[in-house]
Formats: C-alpha cells, structure tokens, sequence
C-alpha cells in the first residue's frame, strides 16, 4: 500500500512525535510503500447467507415455474376448450346429430367461429329439412304412379284373359255351328 497525504497525519515525519491517537510518527514519505492489509472474519456468517441466497433462489424459481406452468394450463384451456367443444359437435353432426352446437365463449376469433359454425350448422338442418321433405313428395309421387302402373297391368291382363276367353268361346262356337246340321237356307246366310 502506497502512502498518501492523509496518511502523513499519523505515518509521517517528523519521526518520533505524537500523532493525532497518540502513536510516534515513523517518519514515512509521500508514495512510501509500507505494509498491506489483512482483514480476517469468520467465513461461518459468509457461508449461512450462500444458503439463505441459495434457497431464497430456489424458491423463487419454484415459484416462477408453478406460475408460468399455471399460466400456460389455463391459456391452453382457454384455448382448447372452445375447439374440444368443436370437435365434439363436428362429430356428433357427422354421427347425425344435426341439431347439436358450439357454445360461444367469447367475442374473439374463436367466439366468431363459433357463431359461423351454428349458422352454417342451421343452414345444413334446413337443407336436410326441405331434402327430407322433398324425398317424401317423391315417394309418394313414385307409390302413386306404381299404384297407377300395378292398376293398368291388372287390367291390361284382364283385357288379354277376356279376349282369351271370348276368342275361345267363339272358336268353340264355329266349331259347333259347323257340327250342327243346319237346314241349306240357314246355313248359307249365317256364314255370310
């Protein structure tokens, strides 16, 4: 250690009288360089506050981690549960469930989506409506026009079954007129 003015005080000449507390001068210079310093302490006080530090810091990490984590749960929840909620009415739509919804949450994005997906899920129930009903009107058309088809073969094979019988009664009868004996006059203008 270099000495400096105000070191002189008490270190300084002249050599041998009473500094300031009361100690003689030795006498030194300006920029003399005498000694050095030695601090002692004991490292016991030094070592309990590193463990305080140490654990005040893990705990404080511990903390940052449980709240962080917590955040990120609940922003994923927040998240994830409108689109569960979508997955669960696309496949229940897709199973035939065409009257099933989304819950709106939110005016967000997600809340918007939302209220587009139940409108076009409204959209979908009505065309399904006015198909179902057209499919029926079809129906009925069709049972109409085989009930009509059925009824006009019936009587297209009654018709063939008459004439069968009225073209065999009438064989039947030529073939008796030409049996009987008829008188000459008779027969000649019968045939005719």
């Amino acid at each position: 250690m270099r000495l400096t003015e105000d070191c002189l005080v008490c270190h300084g000449d002249p050599r041998g009288e009473l500094d300031p507390f009361g100690y003689e001068k030795e006498g030194m210079k300006l920029g003399d360089l005498r000694g050095a310093f030695s601090l002692q302490a004991p490292l016991s006080a030094l070592e309990a506050r590193q463990a305080k530090n140490r654990s005040e810091i893990f705990l404080i990490g511990l903390a940052i981690v449980f709240v962080t984590g917590t955040a990120i749960f609940v922003a994923i929840r927040v998240v994830t549960r409108p689109i569960d909620g979508f997955l669960v009415a696309i496949r229940r739509i897709g199973a035939g469930h065409i009257q099933e919804r989304v819950p709106v949450y939110s005016d967000d994005e997600v809340g918007q989506l939302a209220i587009e997906f139940n409108s076009m899920a409204d959209q979908l129930e009505a065309s399904r409506a006015t198909l179902e009903e057209r499919v029926e009107e079809r129906t009925h058309a069709l049972e109409q026009s085989q009930k009509q088809l059925i009824q006009a073969s019936k009587l297209a094979a009654l018709g063939e079954l008459v004439g069968g019988i009225a073209h065999h009664l009438k064989s039947r009868a030529r073939n008796l007129y030409r049996q009987v004996d008829w008188p000459a006059e008779t027969r000649t203008a019968s045939l005719a």
